[in-house]
């Protein structure tokens, strides 16, 4: 065509432009700009191809599409020398025989004329403008070969989604997976149909577009295609009594051959669904039914899968916040059994007796919790032990509370948090450390005296919890779990005792003879409030007097004592040694700490039993007088200071 055409082109999309501005009441603004861009991709095309030639196409074009996308992908084709008629902007058979022809000219499989992702993309790379991508294309849109072969899509399965227990309001509920693989041929995904069947028992509410407000398809996790309108029912497919469908149409997504396609169906649910609030009243069964997923692969042949008879059943809609749930356990930064050091004239510091987890299933806040604190010393009461209580929930402190018996030896705390807006996010998992103030000791307490935090699994039944979208109250059975704390111990001076590395081995360390053992134990005395000495030696004995060093037993893997078999045993420190250790013990001094061993010799030869063999230490015994003259034990927190479980034989194997 000559330059005087394409100038006539140009003025009359100036005449267009002012005659369009003067008709708003008869197009809107992006039909005008559609229509305006076409004919810039006509000039263009009759240019040979300039900068102005690349039109957006945002949508799959097929036989019965309409629009001014039409009529831009007509004129180019015209201007590629594949469509012969004028532009009508109407989708027919001619303009899918030209769209084939220059599919199979460029590579594009499979030629059949429908105007897809593939097609979108082999025309944006051969335009002379880069084209931006619509939201959610990328590379897995295009076919990764062109070799024209027909698809199998084989192994179709159906699992069950994350979340088939819905709630009022939720959002984004995947309750349906299915995958399947693809061979011989890449595959476009264009449609999936979603079956719904009411198998629930709530009268008049048998109807799905009465129960969700969305849905959403997803590959591999990321959304392809949605439904909005799910709550009217026009967009609804009555499949007979009780079930409807719903279609996920020009859904335009490739999985390569070798693949495997996996998809999951995501659903909303409407704020108020009648019936919720009985169990098994509204619910539904969901599939995808024998050949309601369509693919079309590289020879253009339409390929179909699913299995009517694998399905999801039991999907129920709730009450919001019927699903909700707190679980109540230990912490992993729970403290080990400790040794407080306590002042005996003035109140101590803040120190944490416990940390537990709370985890939430649900938007969950709260507004009060509850635990017990018991000076675990029968003569010993809580109001004669702690001074002052708060707890840090993720790192905010919180004081707020009242204690009920106070003066016996267990004082029930509840913290009100009801002013504080304290939430926990649905999935969250948030620590309540629960700190101390103890009182001074003289006067008060004894030294040694116990302490120890509990949260029992009643007590956790009565927490004040709410769903922080339902409003509702959690009851008991949403409330779950308990925390049993360790026993700590208090001291204005005193040794804390932390473990080290335990063994045991068999056979090695006596040349073969299998029935004899080696165990050993490690652990770490710290000295507090003056200088103490750690008794020398050991012996075999399960009930500390202060005077043995380290007691201990041998034992069987059900933790029964050992009397008949033999024993050998050695106390040594790790490291320096002090110019202060005396006949009686290894001297600690105030403010350090020092370091020993437990070794014992085993020998089950004869007189013992085979079987599986452990060390366990029961008492640490220590004194502040270098002579041992009034000499202490430490007998609790020890659970841990144990070797692992060795085979010994009663007989003497060795060569």
């Amino acid at each position: 065509m000559s330059m005087k055409k394409v100038l006539g082109l140009a003025v009359l999309i100036a005449a267009f432009v002012v005659v369009g501005a003067s008709r708003a009441n008869a197009a809107t603004a992006q039909e005008l700009q559609d229509q305006i861009n076409a004919l810039l991709a006509q000039i263009g095309s009759l240019q040979g191809g300039s900068s102005t030639s690349c039109y957006s196409f945002t949508r799959d074009l097929t036989v019965g599409s309409q629009g001014a996308d039409v009529t831009a992908l007509q004129n180019y084709l015209a201007a590629k020398g594949y469509f012969n008629v004028a532009a009508t902007g109407y989708f027919g058979a001619i303009t899918a025989q030209a769209a084939a022809a220059w599919q199979s000219a460029n590579g594009v499989m499979p030629s059949v004329g429908y105007f897809g992702a593939i097609s979108r993309a082999k025309y944006n790379s051969m335009c002379s403008v880069s084209v931006p991508p619509t939201t959610g294309d990328d590379d897995d849109d295009d076919f990764s070969t062109n070799n024209g072969d027909e698809a199998s899509l084989t192994d179709y399965d159906t699992k069950d989604g994350s979340d088939t227990s819905l709630e009022e309001g939720q959002t984004d509920a995947e309750v349906l997976d299915f995958e399947f693989d693809v061979e011989d041929s890449d595959v476009e995904v264009q449609r999936v149909q979603v079956n719904f069947e009411f198998t629930g028992t709530a009268t008049g509410e048998d109807k799905p577009w009465r129960a969700f407000d969305g849905a959403h398809l997803l590959m591999d996790g990321d959304e392809v295609a949605s439904i909005d309108n799910v709550d009217e029912e026009d967009t609804w497919s009555d499949e007979g009594t009780d079930e409807w469908s719903l279609r996920f149409n020009n859904v335009g997504e490739v999985v390569k051959d070798g693949e495997t396609g996996q998809f999951t169906i995501a659903l909303d649910v409407q704020d108020s669904v009648d019936g919720s609030g009985t169990a098994s009243a509204n619910e539904w069964t969901v599939s995808i039914d024998t050949d309601s997923v369509r693919a079309l692969d590289q020879a253009g042949i339409d390929q179909y899968t699913g299995d009517s008879s694998d399905t999801v059943t039991g999907v129920t809609i709730d009450e919001a916040g019927q699903n909700d749930e707190l679980n109540v356990t230990e912490s992993d930064n729970d403290v080990d059994s400790t040794v407080f050091d306590v002042e005996t004239t003035e109140t101590s510091d803040w120190m944490t007796i416990g940390t537990m987890q709370l985890a939430a299933d649900g938007d969950l806040q709260l507004n009060d919790v509850r635990f017990d604190i018991s000076a675990a010393n029968g003569s010993d009461t809580y109001d004669g032990l702690v001074n002052d209580v708060q707890i840090l929930i993720d790192g905010q402190e919180y004081n707020d509370f009242t204690v009920n018996n106070s003066t016996s030896a267990t004082g029930t705390l509840v913290f009100d948090l009801s002013d504080e807006d304290v939430v926990i996010n649905d999935g969250d998992e948030v620590d309540v450390e629960v700190q101390v103030e103890f009182k001074a000791l003289t006067g008060n307490y004894d030294e040694g005296d116990n302490i120890v935090l509990n949260a029992s699994s009643t007590g956790v039944d009565s927490w004040d919890v709410e769903g922080a979208e339902s409003g509702e109250n959690l009851d008991s059975t949403q409330l779950k779990g308990s925390y049993e704390g360790e026993v700590h111990s208090v001291r204005s001076s005193g040794i804390a005792i932390t473990l080290g590395d335990v063994s045991g081995t068999d056979a090695a360390p006596v040349g073969g003879d299998e029935a004899q053992a080696d165990f050993w134990i490690e652990f770490t005395v710290q000295a507090f409030g003056e200088n103490f000495w750690v008794a020398k030696g050991a012996a075999v004995d399960t009930t500390p007097d202060g005077t043995d060093g380290v007691e201990y037993a041998i034992e069987t893997d059900s933790d029964v004592a050992s009397t008949t078999a033999s024993v050998s045993d050695a106390l040594t420190p790790i490291g320096s040694s002090s110019t202060g250790d005396s006949s009686y013990g290894y001297k600690v001094s105030e403010g350090t700490s020092r370091t020993f061993k437990l070794q014992v010799s085993f020998d089950a030869t004869g007189t013992g039993t085979a079987g599986y063999y452990h060390a366990q230490i029961y008492g640490i015994d220590y004194d502040d007088d270098s002579a041992g003259g009034s000499p202490a034990y430490v007998s609790t927190g020890l659970e841990d200071f144990q070797t692992e479980d060795d085979y010994v034989s009663n007989a003497d194997t060795a060569n």
